[in-house]
């Protein structure tokens, strides 16, 4: 039998958790269309088929992007103004 130890978060806990968060991540927002092979969904169901969270899959996906065959440095620039 599994049992969970919940902590209650203080407000100092949350203020320094905050803080960490801070200092150590940059937060970047992406939107997908609800359906479709790019959707929340499908993008959590490749993740969970591979045993990893969205965020380490999408991580993984962008560092094999600009590290792997077809890297950003061999991809046509197209301006995005002009």
């Amino acid at each position: 039998m599994i049992y969970y130890i919940y902590m209650s978060s203080t407000e100092a806990h949350k203020r320094a958790s905050k803080k960490y968060n801070q200092n150590n991540y940059d937060s970047i927002t992406i939107r997908t269309r609800k359906t479709g092979d790019t959707s929340r969904t499908a993008i959590n169901e490749a993740a969970a088929a591979v045993g990893m969270s969205l965020n380490a899959f999408i991580e993984e996906a962008i560092r094999e992007k600009i590290n792997g065959p077809g890297n950003i440095e061999e991809i046509e620039r197209i301006p995005f103004f002009e």
